[in-house]
């Protein structure tokens, strides 16, 4: 089998090595991993003199039991790596210009695929041997896993702010707002003060949504994951109440923590920061975002490759406002007609463009909880017309025009333009109805009664 070396990339090459890692080397090391994980589901034993782990591979006392298998599985996977990676480049036949797919082909770094799978197994194997600990000789060195895990360490400045903030106040509920702050609960619980946990997305799920094209982003995208999916899983349910902004994010959460718990208080808007203005509507489709956000530059560039065409460009004009817009349109201009596109960058008063917007889009195929661009287009009486993704989460009564396809979006912005339909004042009122302060502000109210003592 010579003419199936690693050293040449051909089908026949990416077959067989792919086949051999995956029937061969990478199944018994699977096999070894899961052997490990039924060991530790057999033989733990609960200890209810103490908590109960939700885990039992929390338990350092189950590394004993599937070190050997997990061992096993690491050889293995690392034996896949050295032995069945290919990265030699293909050889390009005829003078054919490429097309954007052969261009990304030729660009991997890797091609056999049951290579990145073999680094994930190896992540895994060692999460199940607890070789996280800063003080295990394989992690000694600076790595990206040990800044992930200090995230979970209470810093003593703020710990003795907040103490002698407990200690000079009566504080009846404490409001914990988003990031890695889990760990933080505990010191107003043990005062017996409840806690309120505001959660932006189901953020794990979020970031397990996140294109990524190399093994090296790929292992980084695994280490944040797990960072954010422990942290969930294991402070999230020590909070009294888990605030939450949508239904779908509500289900996520139920995974581990009581319903009773969770409480849905969406994003909204003060509204009379978005008072009716008298602004003359443009000619312009704009959209808004913070483009360093991956869902926001993809939908991007999915909405200029499959809809921007010479019929809308004749028509009107694309403004693309926000922060890294500029960066975002850049990194896309030399790929796809461009024509009529304007990329503005960060400004002060995102509502001016939105007021003036003939229509406003939101064309994500990623993503989770609810966009506040959607609510600023409500508020604003600008036309809006997004994919089911980017209305996720909030309850619009048909008042936003949903085109998940590219013919649909472009039917339904020509419909716009054309003023075939205005759905505008029907937005307006789901808007007033139960995404501006009143509404919110009183199922907020109801949650600090009822944990403070003042009934459900």
């Amino acid at each position: 089998m010579a003419g199936c070396s690693v050293e040449k990339n051909t089908g026949t090459t990416r077959f067989y090595q792919g086949m051999t890692s995956r029937y061969n080397i990478y199944f018994n090391g699977i096999e070894s991993f899961k052997a490990g994980i039924e060991r530790i589901e057999n033989g733990y034993i609960d200890d209810f003199s103490g908590i109960l782990k939700i885990f039992e591979y929390s338990d350092p006392s189950t590394q004993p039991m599937c070190a050997a298998d997990m061992e096993s599985a690491i050889a293995k996977a690392s034996k896949v790596i050295s032995l069945k990676s290919i990265s030699a480049k293909p050889e390009v036949k005829g003078n054919e210009v490429p097309s954007a797919k052969d261009e990304e082909f030729m660009n991997r770094k890797e091609y056999n695929e049951w290579v990145d799978d073999s680094y994930l197994l190896i992540g895994k194997a060692r999460f199940y041997k607890h070789e996280f600990c800063y003080d295990h000789e394989y992690y000694k060195a600076p790595s990206r896993f040990q800044w992930y895990m200090r995230l979970f360490r209470q810093d003593e400045k703020l710990v003795s702010l907040i103490n002698n903030i407990l200690g000079q106040n009566n504080i009846d509920v404490a409001f914990i707002d988003y990031n890695f702050y889990g760990q933080y609960i505990s010191l107003f619980r043990k005062r017996k003060i409840p806690v309120i946990y505001g959660t932006h997305n189901a953020q794990a799920e979020l970031l397990n949504q996140t294109p990524v094209k190399t093994l090296r982003a790929r292992r980084s995208k695994l280490i944040q994951y797990l960072t954010n999916k422990l942290h969930e899983t294991w402070y999230f349910r020590k909070a009294n109440a888990l605030l939450v902004v949508s239904e779908n994010d509500k289900r996520y959460h139920q995974a581990f923590v009581r319903k009773e718990k969770i409480f849905v208080i969406p994003n909204f808007l003060i509204e009379s920061a978005y008072a009716e203005t008298s602004a003359k509507k443009e000619n312009y489709i704009l959209m808004t975002a913070n483009f360093s956000a991956f869902q926001n530059s993809c939908g991007l560039e999915w909405f200029i490759r499959e809809i921007w065409d010479k019929e809308l460009w004749d028509r009107t004009e694309l403004l693309v406002v926000g922060t890294h817009s500029t960066e975002a349109f850049n990194n896309i201009k030399g790929r796809y007609n461009t024509t009529h596109i304007k990329a503005v960058g960060q400004v002060v008063d995102l509502k001016y463009y939105i007021s003036r917007a003939l229509v406003s889009i939101v064309p994500l195929l990623h993503g989770s909880g609810s966009r506040l661009k959607c609510l600023e287009s409500m508020a604003l009486k600008t036309q809006l017309i997004s994919t089911s993704k980017g209305a996720e989460g909030i309850d619009h009564n048909d008042s936003i025009i949903i085109a998940d396809t590219p013919e649909e979006f472009k039917s339904a912005i020509l419909k716009a333009l054309n003023r075939e339909v205005d759905l505008t004042a029907k937005a307006y009122q789901a808007f007033i109805g139960k995404y501006s302060l009143p509404p919110n502000k009183r199922i907020f109210s109801d949650i600090i009664h009822r944990l403070t003592g003042g009934g459900k």
